[in-house]
């Protein structure tokens, strides 16, 4: 019986959501390589403050943070999906949204620590003894930090009302980084700019993710002020 394919493609809802992400980054605007981000400190008094920083942070608050670290170093949503109680089944546009953005968010800081360049903490002191794999990649910027900060801004427009505790989560997992001996206080600092100029990009290259998103949400925030924002980063 000759085969017919006339009428067959492959369903889109099959798809796994992460490598859907990957065919969208063709719709990135360019221009997000221009993106102004603040070097990473290159004076020495300016460096050995960073490096006692981290000293001071393994010895007081590591071990209380330990768990969280651990956990932290290969799942990188889960306290956002409770404190929003949602998952894949629940909202999956929103897990799309954020799969984009982990992907998007990737491509970013991998761009702009290769262009830094900058060691990893324990190369400038070896006393900071990190207590997870030196990952393999630069150190500046902090990937957790863009990644998490992007995926606050999502939520926050999805849900206003949790804002706060939003912005609140992401800087808690960047700073387990600096407490782990794997990142600088600017690196992480670097990655919330990071996500702060990326973001507009990646909102407008997904954004039919977005908007399917928004529906699943009872009291998204405003369309008109989700534009001003984006504006405004896009200005910074």
């Amino acid at each position: 019986m000759p085969i017919d394919p006339t009428g067959h493609v492959f369903p889109r809802t099959y798809w796994t959501k992460r490598f859907r992400s990957f065919v969208n980054l063709s719709n990135l605007d360019p221009a997000w390589k221009n993106i102004d981000l603040t070097p990473p400190p290159t004076n020495p008094a300016e460096l050995h403050k960073e490096t006692d920083e981290l000293l001071e942070k393994k010895w007081n608050g590591r071990a209380d943070r330990m768990a969280e670290i651990e956990f932290e170093a290969d799942n990188l949503t889960p306290k956002f999906a409770r404190l929003l109680v949602m998952n894949d089944t629940s909202h999956p546009a929103t897990a799309e949204v954020i799969d984009a953005i982990l992907i998007a968010g990737r491509l970013a800081h991998f761009y702009f620590k290769d262009k830094f360049n900058r060691c990893r903490p324990c190369q400038l002191e070896p006393d900071i003894d990190p207590v997870v794999d030196i990952p393999g990649h630069p150190s500046y910027p902090s990937g957790h930090s863009n990644q998490h900060h992007m995926i606050a801004f999502a939520l926050t427009e999805f849900a206003p009302l949790y804002k706060q505790r939003l912005e609140e989560i992401a800087h808690r997992v960047a700073e387990n980084r600096e407490y782990a001996g794997v990142h600088y206080a600017s690196d992480t600092r670097a990655g919330k700019e990071l996500a702060q100029k990326f973001y507009p990009f990646v909102r407008k290259a997904y954004a039919p993710e977005f908007e399917r998103a928004r529906k699943e949400w009872p009291n998204p925030a405003p369309l008109a002020d989700v534009e001003s924002s984006l504006s405004l980063s896009l200005s910074l």
